[in-house]
């Protein structure tokens, strides 16, 4: 059996009427709106008894509140297994529901609608409430076997401590491949405990260039060796001397004579230059 057996009526003003698997809660109406309300009460047996199941019991109860033009029908909600196993739900008006299946908790509400609000939840089901505004905590010791009572809803199967429907939670179904196949964030490195020091390259400074040595002044020079001639353009012997030697060209003897060999004193003069004598 797909409704839990166990059937407890929560106390307020109301109806509540059961034939076996089939359950209707309504409101009472008023003086004006007893035969609609009969009309409610009298589906629930008639179903039963012509073997309909939920799906039969909603459609009926759709059908009188869609021909409802003047709107005479009270608030209500009706449920009753399916062939397949769910559990067909109904609410009209101010009626909710709470059915507790194999998707966990769902919750039924025609308060912002028009006409009627119906689903089939998928079992197995573990908890049932239907109820009217201002409907109370039910009673341990309530049962409902079939009949009708007067109450605010009724509560069947899995209740926590406070009367309220508990939930039980869905199974995870398997991963899809968007999540199964999602890019992980990219792997940022660690800092470095310390940084790797850099030593930088010795400069090298280029040495300076190294001078060059002065010619030697021809007044500076030490005793000389030499030998002149005559006429420009011949070539004369070289000198050789103690210091920084220096050649000297165009030399011409004094007195017409050449000097012996020897060192001398050298001086310029205008004809050139000219042996000061011997040292």
């Amino acid at each position: 059996m797909t409704v839990p057996s166990v059937v407890r009526p929560l106390p307020g003003p109301g109806l509540v009427a059961r034939s076996g698997d089939l359950l209707l809660v309504c409101s009472e109406g008023t003086d004006a709106t007893r035969a609609e309300v009969e009309q409610l009460l009298n589906l629930i047996p008639e179903v039963a008894a012509a073997g309909g199941d939920g799906t039969v019991l909603v459609r009926r109860v759709a059908a009188l509140l869609a021909a409802d033009l003047d709107g005479l029908f009270p608030d209500c909600a009706v449920c009753g297994p399916a062939p397949d196993g769910r559990l067909a739900v109904l609410v009209y008006g101010a009626a909710t529901a709470r059915v507790v299946g194999r998707d966990g908790e769902v919750r039924l509400s025609a308060v912002d609608v028009v006409a009627s609000v119906n689903r089939l939840v998928p079992g197995p089901i573990t908890a049932i409430r239907l109820e009217l505004p201002g409907a109370g905590q039910p009673s341990r010791f309530a049962r409902l076997e079939g009949g009708v009572v007067s109450a605010a809803g009724f509560v069947a199967g899995e209740e926590t401590s406070g009367g309220t429907v508990s939930a039980v939670p869905a199974q995870p179904g398997p991963a899809t491949e968007a999540a199964r196949f999602e890019p992980s964030a990219p792997a940022i490195p660690p800092p470095s405990a310390s940084p790797e020091t850099v030593t930088p390259a010795p400069i090298v400074t280029p040495a300076p260039p190294a001078e060059e040595p002065a010619p030697a002044s021809p007044r500076g020079a030490g005793h000389e060796r030499a030998a002149g001639h005559r006429g420009p353009g011949r070539p004369g012997a070289g000198t050789r001397g103690g210091g920084t030697g220096a050649r000297v060209l165009g030399a011409r003897p004094v007195g017409g004579r050449r000097p012996g060999l020897g060192r001398f004193r050298a001086h310029r003069s205008r004809a050139g230059w000219v042996g000061a004598g011997r040292v």
